[in-house]
């Protein structure tokens, strides 16, 4: 069964025989694919159904497929501890503005993410969980190799929170000058009614 993904023309393998590494948190089943049995990895929790392709080269690999669209994507894993993500490309309504692309490399493998400075080493990223099977943005420390996910609600939090701050010290600026003003004016009042007294 012959599939063209970006105008590359890849076979599908219908029969695994040891021909690419296997997957710890996939159970292998046949599928349905052009009225033909494929051999197929599923995972339940994250509801992904993934099949090996081979390329012109004779490399294999994992892709995702989409029964519905009968669509295919390339799969990559990214292993931290007991940790397993599956790579997404981003929207680009999820990039943080001031945020450019930069890529990082990680076991062997170059992914796309995303910094506001070429000098800082975390990276942004979407990914799904394989336990859970929910996307989410990540930040990949590439100076300690680790990864963690990315709460842009915290940082909304500390925005609002920061915003409060500013807006209480400034009422309080405001009512410092005003009754500043007003003690001035109290003062200037009294010393025109002692200048009047002292003429009479």
């Amino acid at each position: 069964i012959e599939v063209t993904i970006d105008k590359k023309k890849y076979t599908i393998i219908k029969k695994n025989n040891d021909l690419i590494e296997k997957l710890d948190k996939f159970e292998e089943t046949t599928i349905k694919i052009n009225n033909q049995d494929v051999v197929a990895y599923n995972n339940k929790n994250c509801k992904l159904t993934l099949v090996v392709l081979k390329d012109s080269e004779n490399k294999y690999n994992y892709y995702v497929y989409d029964s519905k669209n009968n669509s295919y994507n390339l799969y990559r894993e990214i292993k931290f501890n007991n940790v397993v993500l599956y790579y997404n490309n981003i929207d680009k309504k999820l990039i943080p503005n001031g945020y450019k692309e930069y890529s990082f490399e990680y076991g062997g493998q170059k992914f796309k993410g995303y910094k506001y400075d070429k000098k800082i080493d975390f990276y942004l990223f979407y990914a799904m969980n394989i336990d859970t099977g929910e996307l989410s943005l990540y930040t990949f420390d590439n100076k300690e190799k680790t990864f963690q996910r990315y709460d842009s609600g915290e940082k909304e939090y500390l925005t609002a929170s920061l915003s409060n701050i500013i807006d209480k010290y400034k009422s309080l600026f405001y009512f410092s000058v005003l009754l500043t003003i007003i003690l001035l004016l109290i003062y200037a009042i009294t010393k025109v009614v002692k200048l009047r007294k002292k003429k009479r």
